[in-house]
């Protein structure tokens, strides 16, 4: 063969030669590649078993003061962030159950310990602790990643490590004027708990009675469909409740406001898990357009509010609370107006996001459990809980043992929270555990109401994932939380606890009995699925429209004619 044929056919065969050789050196890849994985995989799972061992052995083996011991996790450089992220109270049920009861664990996010404290005993500890009474924690991530407050602003309420009490802690050197902290409550407590509550109620309650006389009126004539239980109950609560904080010049100045609010209310999730702004630009020009109508109602009532005052309230502020806020917090060095605007759009949002779906939830079922709904009219016509002019005692209203059960198993149901609170100063002993200086500690409501070793004992037929509308009444048919300290913790507890827990009692149960007695309503819907991307920050809401059907009354007893004789 010649030279050149023999070159002639190396070059032939070169392609099928490089061919070759790649396919060895990319299988030689590959294989490493995968024995990268192969290693790092069972590297991981080495890890895993070995935390599992160490887990189970500190749990059969508790110290006094001890450290709650961490839950095991597969990637230790993620923690537990993404299985809170994505399914929430199932996981925090599984982490923090041991032997078929509540315990406490030790979670980390990415690298933050923090601390799930879910046995009943230790939340009521918890609550009883004055070392762990500041929600300081918790003002400063809601106030950064719900309402946008700014780095300069949220300085001020991380420097105050002086307490929720009128003294000091004793290591503080934060100035009386801006203890953000102490203020806040301070304020919250007189103008929801103390003197504020009757006049606030009262105007909430007159907000609610005259749109639903405007309902009455508009369903005269037989059945009328509606598009939504959720939309009527913002308009019959929501829009009575910011009147009765803000005033009526509120909403008159922004009329958008209300619509706006509830778009917002509908991605706060995301606000909530740490989406950067960025990636949500839509809300959050939505957020910021929400902060400019609060500043442009701040600026209306500065200068009208030497006008004169209401009864306990504020023609320019709306309420003693709202003017209080601003004359406390106003002065406060580092809170410039943008500030305020966040902390009071934060105030609206704790006012009504939470207490609208719980009375379409309570509204909701009693008109869908059987025979419920005759058992509360049987209730109501009985003429003790009524007067004339508004219709009903709400004093007397409150003390019904069945419209009591209703609101809480409501409330239980359907509440999703995260407390929490740190320990700024030093350690604390909580029961047979310890949460170190500075630790995180975290309480989820919906795993307390969820916990079986509570609910299913006594009525095992009605399990805790069912709603029971007589599960808060004892033997003798009255209404009860004896036991449930530390299992029922819709509003939290101890110091902290909420401070709109009366106003939110007196409107949801006033907005089931108008409902049962103005009005029949035939839901449209089944049933309800709530929008479980709220999972951890308060009462759950629909995930669709509840469509119904609504006519007035007409009973022989009550209905519009017979009111209007008045």
């Amino acid at each position: 063969m010649s030279l050149t044929s023999l070159n002639e056919t190396e070059g032939h065969y070169q392609p099928l030669k490089r061919s070759f050789l790649s396919q060895a050196f990319g299988d030689t890849k590959s294989a490493a590649t995968m024995n990268i994985a192969i290693t790092l995989i069972l590297a991981l799972l080495v890890n895993y078993a070995i935390e599992w061992l160490k887990y189970l052995y500190q749990r059969r083996h508790v110290s006094p003061n001890q450290l709650p011991p961490t839950y095991p996790t597969f990637i230790p450089f993620l923690g537990h962030l993404l299985s809170l992220l994505i399914i929430g109270p199932s996981f925090l049920g599984r982490a923090s159950t041991y032997a078929g009861h509540l315990t406490c664990s030790r979670l980390t996010l990415v690298v933050t310990p923090v601390y799930i404290l879910q046995d009943p005993s230790i939340i009521r500890a918890l609550w009883k602790s004055p070392a762990l009474a500041s929600p300081m924690a918790l003002y400063v991530y809601v106030l950064d990643h719900f309402f946008g407050m700014r780095s300069a602003a949220l300085k001020v309420y991380r420097a105050d490590d002086s307490g929720p009490f009128r003294k000091p802690h004793s290591g503080s050197t934060v100035l009386e004027k801006d203890r953000v902290g102490y203020i806040t409550h301070s304020v919250l407590l007189t103008g929801l708990t103390g003197v504020g509550l009757g006049p606030f109620t009262t105007r909430t309650v007159g907000g609610m009675l005259g749109r639903v006389k405007g309902l009455e009126t508009g369903v005269v004539g037989g059945w009328v469909e509606k598009p939504d239980l959720f939309t009527l109950m913002v308009e019959v609560i929501g829009r009575s409740v910011m009147e009765a904080l803000a005033g009526p010049a509120f909403l008159e100045l922004n009329p958008s406001f209300v619509d706006e609010f509830w778009e917002f209310d509908k991605t706060i999730p995301w606000f909530g898990h740490g989406i950067p702004a960025f990636l949500m630009p839509r809300a959050t020009r939505r957020r910021e357009r929400l902060k400019a109508m609060m500043i442009k109602w701040h600026r209306y009532a500065r200068e009208r509010c030497e006008e004169g005052t209401e009864v306990n309230g504020d023609l320019a502020w709306g309420s003693s609370l709202m003017r209080d806020r601003q004359e406390t917090l106003g002065i406060v060095d580092g809170l410039d107006e943008d500030a305020m605007a966040a902390v009071d759009l934060g105030l609206v949002w704790a006012s009504v996001a939470n207490v609208v779906p719980s009375t379409v939830m309570a509204t909701y079922h009693l008109f869908t459990e059987s025979g419920l709904l005759e058992r509360i009219r049987a209730v109501l016509a009985d003429g003790t809980c009524r007067i004339d002019g508004s219709g009903f005692d709400l004093k007397a209203l409150v003390q019904i043992p069945l419209l009591s059960s209703i609101y809480a198993e409501t409330l239980r149901v359907y509440t999703n929270s995260y407390f929490a609170t740190n320990s700024p100063h030093s350690a604390t002993p909580l029961g047979q555990w310890m949460l170190p200086k500075g630790g995180i500690a975290m309480v989820n409501s919906r795993v307390s109401h969820m916990d079986p070793g509570v609910w299913n004992k006594t009525h095992p037929s009605y399990p805790a994932q069912t709603f029971w509308p007589d599960r808060f009444l004892n033997a003798k048919g009255e209404f009860s939380l004896e036991g449930l300290d530390g299992s029922w913790l819709p509003y939290g507890g101890g110091n902290a606890i909420c401070p709109g827990r009366f106003l939110a009692k007196n409107i949801i149960i006033l907005g089931i009995a108008l409902m049962a007695d103005r009005f029949d309503l035939e839901i449209m819907n089944k049933s309800v699925d709530m929008d479980m991307g709220k999972l951890g920050l308060g009462v759950l809401r629909p995930n669709k429209t509840i469509p119904f059907r609504v006519r007035r009354r007409y009973d022989g007893e009550r209905g519009l004619e017979k009111e209007e004789a008045h």
